[in-house]
């Protein structure tokens, strides 16, 4: 019994140190740990900066692909030279969701707007529901990633032919401005997590190393959280 005891203290005071750290950054002060490397004493001083949150993405290796829009869903959009747009997962949530057990397709002719479920990825009976960045039709779909549980983020999943893509671009991320977008859903990821490790404490979820780490998130957390997660990130228009 005591053994177990430690080490129900020690989560606990590592849940309220996280808690801590998401209250420090939203006062402004650059927080350190959980999903964040510690930077050197000489940076940590440096107000942060694109270059900084991009060597962070680097490290976690979520850098969004080179000239895609990102969406709020966590989808992507790459224009075609035929007026087509490619969509995909953006590498946070990719990276978050880990291991794919398949993915829910739609149908070649199915009319979407912008913010309505387009596809899914199934993880054994649950699933994260992603949405359409753009107005428009499907017209193709990527069969052969149905039998591939490697999916990898750059990816398209399948093609749009858009009704309203210049609007629906001013809404999205590109670039720096994608860069710095992910930076701050990363720390809003970890602000997700840390707010619910008490619960998730009681419910079996435990930490290695110090902290959980963002590959496979999802896989070590329960049912709520995975719902948490779309409600929170992926449920957009």
């Amino acid at each position: 019994m005591v053994p177990i005891a430690i080490v129900g203290i020690a989560l606990a005071f590592l849940a309220v140190e996280m808690i801590i750290q998401v209250i420090e950054t939203r006062r402004g002060k650059d927080v350190y740990g959980f999903f964040t490397p510690d930077p050197s004493e000489k940076a940590s001083q440096a107000p942060m900066n694109y270059s900084r949150m991009a060597a962070s993405l680097d490290a976690f290796d979520i850098t969004p692909p080179a000239n895609v829009f990102l969406h709020e869903g966590h989808t992507w959009a790459a224009v075609e030279k035929s007026g087509e747009a490619e969509i995909g997962v953006d590498p946070l949530a990719r990276k978050a969701i880990g291991k794919i057990d398949g993915i829910g397709l739609p149908e070649v002719g199915l009319k979407v707007r912008r913010g309505e479920k387009l596809f899914s990825l199934r993880q054994g009976v649950r699933a994260a529901d992603f949405v359409s960045p753009v107005d428009g039709v499907v017209t193709e779909v990527n069969d052969s990633l149905a039998r591939s549980a490697g999916m990898d983020s750059a990816e398209w999943i399948c093609k749009v032919s858009p009704r309203n893509l210049s609007d629906d671009l001013k809404v999205m991320k590109i670039a720096e401005d994608g860069v710095r977008w992910i930076y701050d859903e990363l720390s809003r990821l970890q602000e997700m997590v840390a707010m619910q490790m008490p619960r998730l404490q009681t419910v079996g979820v435990t930490m290695q190393d110090g902290g959980l780490a963002l590959d496979n998130l999802l896989e070590a957390l329960d049912d709520e959280a995975w719902q948490a997660f779309n409600e929170q990130f992926l449920n957009k228009s």
